[in-house]
This record gives structure tokens, C-alpha cells and sequence, in this order.
């Protein structure tokens, strides 16, 4: 039995759709809330809500939900944040941590095919995991994030973090720690 069931996009294609206020204009920061997603961090303003629209590769089960934000274009773009929500199938306690740190290992590993092993970390004061670049094609690079957050209904949650870049690496590298430092 898997404890931790996730999916994980890489290589994915995200289409920007910028509405009359949402690709444009704004200097300052933005705040990223996705319906189903139960979080929110801040993001520059060069990127905007947008929708996935192919993933290539994928391992593990179902997000229950997924938020992405990316550089506005009028084209398909493989520079963004994309944000996916998992439930739980095991309480996150100071017990089963391990066993949800190994099943992530296993799912990275998997879209690696290679042996992957995140790192630990805190984020927004809660246990993660940070795992090495991936560069699944081309000049697709990706860095992976989970964090795993105790539920009361449900025995936890966990979100993966996607950054992923192409063409523009710098802005997504600052937008990806800019959402680490934020998020809550």
C-alpha cells in the first residue's frame, strides 16, 4: 500500500489566458488562490493564472486539485509554478513522516527513472521535502517541492510545488522562492 498517492507533472504545457486585468500593468506583487487548492503565496507580476494544458509525463494518482501560474503569452509556455493537492491516506504525524517522505522519493524517482531523494525541509513552518533539478527534455528543468500539511477531517494533505522553466529561468527561479518564503 502506497502512503503517499501523487502525480507529478513534468514537462508539462501550460496556456496563459489573460483576461482584461490579469496580464498587464501590475508592478507589485500577486496573490495565487486556486479553487480546491487551500493555500496562497504571493508571485511577481510578470505571471499570470493560466490553465495546464498537456501533461507528458505522469506517475502516481490523482491531484484532487491544481493551481498554475506562468509568464503571459499567447502561446503554450513551459515556464511556470504549478501547484497540485493530494489527500491523504495516513495522518501527518512526527510517525509517519518517514513513510511519506519514502513514497515521495519512490514517485520522484519514478519520473526520474533514476533514484531521487528529497532533502528535508520546512516550509511555511511545516515538514517538506526538496528534491535535486530534474531535466526531463530538452532544456526543460524542473525542481519539485512537497509539503505535507495535518488535516482535521482528512489524516493530512500534501502539495507538490512544481517550478518549472524553459525559456525564462530567472523569473521563474525568483517567482519559485518567492512562493516558498510566502506561502501559507
Amino acid at each position: 500500500m502506497s502512503w503517499l498517492r501523487t502525480s507529478t507533472a513534468i514537462g508539462a504545457a501550460l496556456t496563459i489566458g489573460c483576461g482584461a486585468t490579469a496580464c498587464g500593468g501590475n508592478s507589485g506583487p500577486r496573490t495565487f488562490s486556486a479553487k480546491g487548492i487551500g493555500l496562497s503565496f504571493s508571485y511577481p507580476s510578470e505571471l499570470s493564472p493560466g490553465k495546464l494544458k498537456s501533461i507528458d509525463v505522469h506517475a502516481g494518482a490523482t491531484a484532487v486539485a491544481h493551481g498554475v501560474v506562468g509568464l503571459g503569452s499567447s502561446h503554450t509556455s513551459h515556464d511556470f509554478l504549478l501547484i497540485s493537492r493530494f489527500a491523504l491516506h495516513v495522518p501527518v504525524t512526527p510517525t509517519e513522516i518517514p513513510k511519506l517522505r519514502a513514497a515521495a522519493d519512490q514517485v520522484v524517482s519514478q519520473l526520474a527513472s533514476a533514484t531521487m531523494t528529497g532533502s528535508p525541509v520546512q516550509i511555511a513552518g511545516r515538514p517538506g521535502l526538496e528534491f535535486p533539478l530534474l531535466r526531463p527534455r530538452g532544456s526543460i528543468t524542473v525542481k519539485i517541492y512537497y509539503l505535507f500539511v495535518p488535516g482535521s477531517v482528512v489524516p493530512g494533505t500534501a502539495y507538490e510545488l512544481n517550478c518549472q522553466w524553459d525559456d525564462h529561468p530567472a523569473v521563474i527561479q525568483r517567482a519559485c522562492q518567492q512562493m516558498l518564503r510566502t506561502i501559507k
